[in-house]
């Protein structure tokens, strides 16, 4: 299926990868300071 509803799900997906590792970088630089 191709149309504009598979595009936003793919945007979605992305952004909330790009969130989750967002999160993850500032927990990590979180822990790795004193």
């Amino acid at each position: 299926m191709s149309g504009p509803i598979p595009t936003i799900l793919r945007r979605i997906r992305r952004g909330s990868r790009d969130v989750v590792e967002n999160a993850v970088s500032q927990l990590f630089d979180a822990a790795v300071q004193p």
